[in-house]
């Protein structure tokens, strides 16, 4: 019996091809109609032991056929990530209906406002956006006082949600309408902010602050953190950690201070890394376009991803944090032992470096 031609074989893994998207598009509208139910019914966005009976029933059908489990995990985790994203879309409740709230969003044109406010929405709370109005020449001009207190005036929760540079003036400006709501910044870094915070809270005010660890695009956000900093008001932090369990993220409680020298680490820590490696690459990689090895690509890639933002984020991150200098200088110094260790004059080996760094990520 002949062989079936290349072209046979290539025609017919296409129609497989075909029918495999097909039963994905018909279960994403499946997720979908189950996402409605569990917004009517008021029913968690993730179910644990359902995601382990789908993991499970994939594990069953392919291992079988060879398929690793590691690559079987990876399969699942991208099809439930896609099933929560179209839940997420059509409203599905995230850990049951919290309280209905009023929240007012202080620089509703920000993009994080943008993310925030449709999920806010989703889960029953009452959203108002507030931002400067802009001139005919494009320029933005100050809220009116008036028209800030009014925004305020009724709100359970007022996040800030501007730029960096305009928080601590916001803050101070909210703090002046004498509102009832928690007050409660957005920023990635505190230390701008903290004195802002501080002010408000002598005032009398109820002052909270939040950091989302996640970016305006990021999806899907279930099970994402949300990093509630104590201002030293218990209810007002109890109150924010409260809306962001409710969207069904994790709320991780830290000081001001703990959070800037977390940070330091989380996110200025990766920047500087890439920010190390990229301007090396720059000034010693070898001409030409064949095929670097795994590790650089993989090393390369990263720090791609740490690098995408815009130049004003990255420098707000890495200036605007006290903690990051004591992380520069650190690094500095671990580099130097390094560099010792290279050299071969230090009895700190690097299969000791190694083993430490392996340690310290989870590794053995």
């Amino acid at each position: 019996m002949a062989e079936p031609a290349l072209t046979d074989l290539r025609r017919e893994i296409a129609a497989i091809d075909r029918r495999l998207i097909a039963g994905l598009r018909a279960r994403q509208r499946a997720a979908a109609r189950i996402g409605r139910v569990k917004s009517v019914r008021g029913i968690a966005l993730r179910d644990p032991a359902v995601e382990r009976a789908v993991l499970n029933r994939w594990r069953r059908g392919l291992q079988a056929s060879g398929v690793s489990v590691a690559r079987i995990s990876s399969l699942v985790d991208w099809i439930l990530e896609e099933s929560v994203r179209e839940q997420e879309r059509v409203g599905a409740s995230r850990r049951g209906r919290p309280p209905q709230l009023r929240i007012t969003l202080v620089g509703s044109r920000g993009a994080m406002a943008r993310r925030l406010a449709p999920l806010f929405r989703a889960n029953g709370h009452q959203v108002l956006g507030i931002a400067r109005p802009r001139t005919r020449s494009g320029r933005r001009r100050g809220i009116p006082p008036a028209r800030l207190a009014a925004a305020c005036a009724d709100a359970d929760v007022i996040f800030i949600a501007t730029s960096l540079a305009a928080a601590p003036a916001m803050i101070d400006a909210v703090a002046a309408t004498h509102c009832r709501g928690v007050i409660a910044d957005l920023m990635s870094v505190k230390a701008p902010v903290r004195s802002s915070l501080e002010r408000a809270r002598t005032a009398g005010c109820s002052v909270a602050s939040a950091h989302p660890l996640f970016g305006p695009s990021t999806t899907p956000l279930y099970g994402r953190t949300v990093i509630v900093v104590d201002c030293g008001d218990r209810t007002a932090t109890r109150r924010l950690r409260e809306v962001f369990e409710g969207l069904g993220f994790q709320t991780p409680v830290a000081t001001l201070t703990e959070h800037d020298r977390w940070m330091a680490t989380m996110q200025a820590l990766p920047r500087i890394v890439a920010l190390l490696f990229a301007g090396e690459v720059g000034r010693s990689r070898p001409p030409g376009t064949w095929t670097p090895p795994p590790s650089f690509e993989r090393q390369a890639t990263v720090a791609r991803r740490a690098l995408a933002e815009e130049t004003s984020l990255l420098a707000a991150i890495l200036q605007a944090n006290p903690a990051t200098r004591r992380t520069v200088a650190r690094l500095a110094a671990h580099l130097v032992e390094l560099g010792r260790g290279v050299r071969g004059r230090t009895g700190r080996t690097l299969e000791q470096a190694h083993r430490r760094a392996a340690r310290a990520l989870g590794g053995t």
